[in-house]
């Protein structure tokens, strides 16, 4: 096989499909290489943040190495108005470090926007999307084993169990919602039988926040593939309520650890007495969300600036009531509001609550236009992580900024027909 066949490149005005079939066809060597690379760093992400810097790092490099010949691919990506709005909206966090009285914490947290890289990776590879969701579903399965085979937490690999649990329910969305290829009936109901080991992932690493998430997210796919009739839909509905069941199952068992922790949650919201604030983490989020929205009622516009958050809690009189003795839960203290909707309203003020508004309406628009047959699936894990960022901060941190850019990047373009390695590669006749 050629390194770089010989192939005249096709016209500006060609189509999205034939600037990634000629990126494949003349460097096809390049283009299978280009594609397990993107495998193992979808597969890696899940994991932690080690692995994913290391898979992501190495896929990034290699994407600019073929820029000359993929670089048609991504002529889109500066008109697609959903990324310029999330872009924006980085920005405009940028430009609030002016402002902040922690600017250095806040240009940390901007580190994380580097995943936005996935966009432009990702896309020439867009005629093997089914395969890029297969390998997430690896890395889950890979971090569910861990999560039994180690027992010093609940994330298995991940030093964060909340965001390893997030990557749980965009796997259970594929294995539920992604419809068969048309020759591999077995591997579909394989796929629907395998659905709820991930929602088990997601009860033992006991974050609530993603079990609501994915539960919500299935919902909403289902109800999608369902009105456009997609896959077979008996076997998706059975498969889709066996994953919800198991979870609210095990949620029940009072011997489970999430069990624990909704009781805990109950708890905290059913009149626990002001002097036990800190006790318990679930009644500290909404002293948190108060002052952020206290924090956006004294600076609207412009926002007290990204990285604010960590003073405007420590200096809140609330929360130095409840830690001044040291004898109470510490867990009052924290440099972020615990929702990026909350986050962005009190660091970003409204013009960053406008932005990060109209990124969620032009991604959820995107995903449900040009998302082709997966975009049922698309749609579930954006339910998912809507719903998780209500109740954590998503913008920053690089593995849950992964997330939302591979919603993005499956869905920048209509979603071409999807086609195995070895006839994306082959010569055209």
């Amino acid at each position: 096989m050629p390194l770089f066949r010989p192939i005249p490149p096709p016209s500006r005005d060609a189509p999205f499909q034939a600037q990634i079939d000629w990126a494949a066809r003349r460097d096809p060597i390049g283009h299978q290489v280009h594609l397990w690379l993107a495998c193992a760093a979808l597969a890696l992400i899940p994991l932690s943040s080690t692995l994913a810097t290391i898979g992501s790092t190495i896929l990034f490099g290699y994407a600019a190495l073929r820029t000359p010949t993929i670089r048609r691919t991504w002529r889109q990506i500066p008109q697609n108005a959903c990324m310029i709005t999330l872009v924006a909206l980085y920005v405009w966090l940028a430009t609030s470090l002016a402002w902040s009285s922690d600017p250095d914490h806040g240009a940390r947290l901007l580190r994380g926007s580097r995943y936005l890289l996935l966009v432009p990776a990702l896309l020439p590879l867009l005629r093997h999307a089914r395969i890029l969701l297969a390998a997430i579903c690896t890395g889950v399965f890979v971090q569910v084993t861990a999560q039994w085979l180690i027992d010093d937490g609940t994330g298995g690999l991940s030093e964060h169990a909340g965001f390893t649990a997030l990557w749980f329910s965009m796997a259970a969305a594929t294995l539920v919602l992604m419809p068969a290829s048309g020759r591999s009936g077995r591997l579909d109901l394989t796929r629907k039988f395998l659905a709820p080991i991930p929602m088990i992932g997601i009860v033992v690493s006991t974050a609530r926040s993603a079990l609501l998430g994915c539960t919500a997210g299935l919902i909403a796919g289902m109800t999608l593939a369902l009105r456009r009739n997609r896959g077979n839909r008996k076997a998706m509905v059975v498969s889709g309520i066996a994953v919800i069941a198991t979870g609210a199952i095990l949620t029940l068992n009072p011997s489970t650890p999430i069990n624990k922790g909704v009781q805990e949650a109950i708890e905290a919201t059913s009149g626990a007495e002001e002097t036990d604030i800190g006790t318990y983490p679930d009644q500290v989020r909404p002293l948190w969300w108060r002052i952020g929205l206290d924090a956006f009622k004294d600076q609207p516009l412009t926002g007290q600036g990204l990285g604010s958050a960590g003073t405007m809690i420590a200096d809140d009189e609330e929360v130095q009531d409840i830690t001044q003795n040291g004898t109470t839960n510490l867990h009052a203290f924290r440099d972020d509001y615990h929702s990026s909707f909350v986050t962005v309203m009190a660091e970003g003020g409204l013009v960053g609550s406008l932005l990060f508004t109209a990124w969620i309406v032009l991604l959820t628009k995107q995903v449900i236009t040009r998302g082709g047959e997966l975009d049922a699936v698309l749609l579930a894990g954006l339910a998912s992580f809507l719903v998780f960022s209500m109740l954590n901060t998503t913008l920053f941190s690089g593995r849950l900024v992964a997330f939302a850019a591979i919603l993005m990047a499956i869905s920048t373009q209509a979603l071409p027909r999807q086609s195995a390695l070895k006839d994306a590669v082959r010569e055209a006749e």
